[in-house]
């Protein structure tokens, strides 16, 4: 597109990806402005090592950023009159997969008949992307609840939860 804008005599491209490369190659070669299009595969810490060209202007399309950049996190607290235990996850799959039997455990415990639980679950979903000592950012969401209840209506209303939690963070 900014062949089709500009009468640069000559439009220069840095691709350091192996495949988008060839791609800008292939493309660059079936335009109608191929004469004045080059891609180099390179950085762009490498190409300005060894600058052979000056130039006018200077166009930047940061790269995008996948879920390789995601991290999660999630804990759940279960407290009782006597004790309080947490637990901590770095993915949603490990809360989802585990929190029943956490949940469960309280059946386990011997408490009296009266008790009550407060369970908390905490979930975070972070983004970051951006260029190295360039430009970035980082956008986080997190969800949480906590719920108190008998010890017998603990892993039911646990088990809820965890799923409206889960539904959230997900969405």
């Amino acid at each position: 597109m900014l062949a089709q804008r500009i009468n640069a005599e000559q439009i220069d491209a840095l691709e350091i990806d192996e495949d988008a490369y060839e791609q800008a190659t292939d493309n660059f070669e079936n335009s109608p402005w191929s004469d004045r299009l080059f891609c180099y595969h390179a950085g762009l810490d490498e190409f300005v090592e060894e600058p052979e060209d000056e130039y006018d202007i200077i166009v930047s399309n940061p790269p995008f950023y996948t879920e390789d950049y995601r991290t999660e996190k999630a804990t759940i607290s279960i407290q009782t009159a006597d004790a309080k235990t947490v637990y901590n996850f770095n993915s949603i799959n490990d809360f989802k997969n585990y929190t029943d039997e956490i949940i469960e455990d309280v059946n386990n415990q011997s408490l009296d008949e009266a008790c009550t639980v407060t369970i908390t679950m905490s979930v975070t979903v972070t983004v970051s992307g951006g260029i190295p000592g360039v430009v970035g950012g980082e956008v986080s969401t997190t969800v949480s609840g906590s719920v108190t209840a008998s010890c017998a209506g603990a892993v039911a209303a646990g088990k809820k939860l965890r799923a409206s939690l889960v539904e959230m963070a997900q969405g």
